[in-house]
């Protein structure tokens, strides 16, 4: 990790909703950092928990040979790849958090699960046990199609901490590929898939789409 410099921040003023409020854009720069670094591990818990759990339990489904056997062998191949990739970023997102931590000496919320996680586990419980991979599965398509202005914009604030905007900038590069990975697997699978299978995770998607969009509650 880069070193943390005096004066930069941890996360980005533009990119926090908590900064839409005057009274926060009004508290004291030792507070206005406090919560930029409290953003911060938001931001990283949430790759943590997206990468090591839906992202990665739907590319071990992938690679296996009796789920979805007519996919190409290159696209399992690749699979293996992707959950490589996706355990590193949040191997690298756990060691910034325990970095920061030790650096400002405040502490992240522990054990918040996301969100999105309670609507991908009603929608699997909505459905039969022998469709839980395909919900997964287009959850997870969903979550790295949607391609986070986080990542496009974080490495480009010069206001921000080096450390931070090199960790967004990698993870970005590598979403980039991931998009296009999972974009050619809906346009694979989607025309494959029986037409009550189409119609039954047709309805699920504007739900999945939600997940991602609104904010945390």
């Amino acid at each position: 990790l880069a070193p943390f410099e005096d004066g930069l921040e941890f996360f980005s003023q533009q990119l926090s909703i908590l900064f839409q409020s005057d009274e926060v854009r009004a508290s004291s720069r030792q507070t206005r950092s406090r919560l930029l670094a409290l953003n911060l591990f938001v931001y990283l818990e949430f790759t943590v928990w997206l990468e090591m759990g839906p992202v990665n339990e739907v590319c071990d489904l992938i690679r296996r040979e009796d789920f979805l056997p007519w996919l190409p062998v290159e696209m399992k191949s690749d699979a293996i790849k992707i959950y490589v990739d996706e355990a590193g970023h949040a191997e690298m997102s756990n060691a910034l958090i325990d970095s920061v931590e030790e650096h400002l000496g405040i502490r992240k919320v522990r054990n918040i699960r996301p969100a999105f996680l309670a609507t991908l586990d009603r929608l699997v419980q909505r459905e039969e046990p022998e469709f839980h991979p395909l919900v997964k599965l287009f959850f997870v398509i969903i979550s790295e199609t949607l391609i986070t202005g986080t990542l496009s914009k974080l490495p480009r604030d010069e206001t921000v901490q080096q450390a931070v905007r090199a960790l967004a900038a990698d993870h970005a590069s590598d979403e980039g590929r991931h998009h296009a990975y999972f974009r050619t697997l809906f346009e694979y699978v989607w025309p494959r898939l029986p037409r009550h299978l189409r119609r039954k995770m047709g309805i699920l998607l504007p739900e999945m789409i939600l997940a991602f969009l609104q904010p945390d509650s």
